[in-house]
């Protein structure tokens, strides 16, 4: 995972407020992968989602908004976190696709993850945004792999912090596993804490992958 995200896009209490937006009884699988998505974050540290069956009876702007998770099929659209963190209340929304014909030879039918092993990854990874995590690629030590080259996210010249194993890479070829690293867990307790609240320093969480925190 990208280092912990800074204070002012993380939740004060770790609740994320969210609902599925325009919800389809064919999305039923889909929307049980991102609940499980939630509970593998909700595992390994403080944080809880607070995910509501349907964004329909909730504020859509103001005091109140829930974050609307929308599950689309579209071959040529790929998963997306509009805003980080709690910036995401600020009219965000949470996109996820339940097609992938593009990547058709990991997320196809014949695919060695399959659609809805795909679709997990990308819930976690997207949750992740949600949680205030941006991506780890845009360290310089990020090699040049084609989502890098492809993204309109800037290198950050001065972040050494790179996990190549993190959920939140792209240029990570594992990241369809749907599989958090030993250092995306030591990021996200980082910020939020331990299930029993207790924080390891952001310094070791840097150590972890070679790098030193940034000043």
């Amino acid at each position: 995972m990208a280092p912990p995200p800074a204070e002012a896009d993380m939740w004060p209490d770790g609740v994320v407020p969210m609902c599925f937006q325009a919800p389809a009884e064919a999305d039923g699988w889909a929307r049980a992968k991102v609940m499980d998505a939630a509970a593998a974050w909700e595992a390994v540290a403080r944080v809880e989602f607070d995910i509501r069956a349907d964004c329909a009876g909730s504020p859509t702007s103001g005091p109140g908004r829930r974050i609307p998770i929308r599950i689309d099929h579209d071959p040529e659209l790929f998963a997306s976190a509009s805003h980080l963190g709690v910036n995401l209340v600020r009219g965000g929304t949470i996109t996820l696709n339940a097609e992938y014909l593009v990547t058709n030879r990991i997320c196809g039918r014949r695919g060695s993850v399959g659609r809805e092993g795909c679709f997990y990854a990308d819930a976690l990874h997207e949750l992740g945004h949600a949680l205030g995590f941006s991506h780890d690629h845009v360290s310089p030590r990020a090699p040049d792999c084609v989502a890098r080259m492809s993204t309109p996210e800037p290198e950050v010249a001065d972040e050494t912090y790179y996990d190549a194993a993190s959920i939140m890479n792209y240029c990570n070829p594992e990241r369809w596993k749907g599989q958090l690293s030993p250092a995306d867990v030591c990021s996200i307790r980082a910020a939020y804490g331990d299930p029993l609240g207790q924080r390891p320093t952001r310094a070791s969480c840097y150590a972890m992958t070679g790098a030193r925190e940034r000043t």
